[in-house]
């Protein structure tokens, strides 16, 4: 074991390590609080606690480190049957209006029941596909039904993969409605009308297919969260394709490794989920694989190199923005360096 998120890996990993786990409890010295830092930071707890309890190692931790990650497991299981209730009146009012969606992410994993235990996700918003074509009505139709609270952007944003959040007083989830899932140059790996068209229905609510939903993982973790130019491991997406069955002995696995976005996910996943371990000769592998493996020891260098080039492409970005996009600009020169803001 040799970081923090190395035992989070191992803890979530689904294979028979009991023993090793055991071992790693008993003799040698775990951080606990530096575990649980890593795990929160993650969004694992609620997973982390699950895991150990299905493979009966629960006795091996601090008592009172049992009692919150227990206790954390129980109000986010609590929350998520009330998400869950709240996306069947969703799902209710847009089929009645003959509106095709599909929910996809955290409330779609949830909903497909692959846990028993509901509490393993943890979940922000209520993440909507809905067919381009009828978006807009259903954002109309939304904030008629009390989701009135916008959370708008900044400035003006021209073919952005999803409308602004969408808020009610009454209800605990947010809602996106998301007209497409990546930006227009890699829309092709996620194509809208084709998730629309293969979904399936569990608890009454449609949801991507199993390997569309691996791909949405992956892409949008690798894309919209841009873990492509900043190499890095986002355990809540990895542990959602786990569970939803990606391995090596699946064409799945195949089609995501044969582009340049999954290969590097299932590279950097694999550092701390043996599970799919990358099966390429060493010429093969991706320079930022090797480079983060190497970092992934180190959590001290790891975490300033990743806070240093977040910061340069953060920068980057917004100086090709604020060329590029007068909406933008205005709002930089208006709100943060005239600071007239109203």
């Amino acid at each position: 074991m040799k970081t923090e998120y190395h035992l989070l890996g191992h803890i979530l990993s689904n294979t028979n390590n009991e023993e090793k786990l055991k071992n790693i409890f008993t003799s040698e010295q775990v951080n606990w609080d530096e575990f649980v830092k890593v795990a929160s930071s993650e969004l694992m707890l609620p997973a982390s606690f699950l895991s150990l309890k299905r493979k009966d190692l629960l006795r091996y931790l601090p008592e009172d480190l049992n009692e919150y990650l227990e206790e954390i497991t129980k109000i986010n299981r609590n929350r998520n049957a009330i998400l869950l209730s709240e996306t069947q009146e969703i799902t209710n009012l847009l089929s009645e209006n003959n509106i095709n969606h599909v929910f996809i992410k955290g409330i779609a994993i949830i909903a497909s029941n692959l846990i028993e235990d509901i509490g393993f996700r943890m979940i922000g918003d209520i993440d909507i596909l809905i067919d381009r074509n009828q978006i807009d009505r259903a954002f109309k139709l939304l904030k008629t039904q009390g989701y009135n609270d916008l959370r708008p952007f900044n400035y003006e944003v021209k073919d952005y993969r999803h409308y602004p959040r969408q808020i009610s007083k009454n209800k605990y989830g947010a809602i996106e409605l998301h007209e497409f899932l990546l930006n227009l140059k890699t829309n092709y790996l996620l194509n809208p009308a084709y998730i629309l068209k293969n979904k399936i229905y569990l608890q009454g609510i449609p949801i991507p297919n199993k390997q569309d939903s691996i791909k949405i993982a992956a892409y949008t973790t690798q894309i919209n969260d841009k873990y492509q130019k900043i190499p890095n491991v986002k355990f809540k997406s990895t542990y959602d394709t786990l569970i939803l069955g990606l391995d090596p002995n699946q064409e799945v696995y195949k089609t995501i490794k044969s582009n340049a976005f999954g290969k590097l996910f299932i590279e950097l996943s694999s550092i701390y989920f043996q599970t799919l371990k990358n099966s390429d000769k060493p010429k093969n592998r991706s320079f930022k694989y090797i480079i983060f493996k190497h970092l992934s020891k180190r959590k001290g260098i790891k975490r300033s190199f990743i806070r240093s080039l977040s910061r340069y492409y953060t920068v980057t970005e917004r100086l090709q923005l604020f060329v590029s996009n007068p909406s933008y600009r205005k709002h930089v020169l208006r709100n943060k360096i005239l600071n007239l803001k109203e």
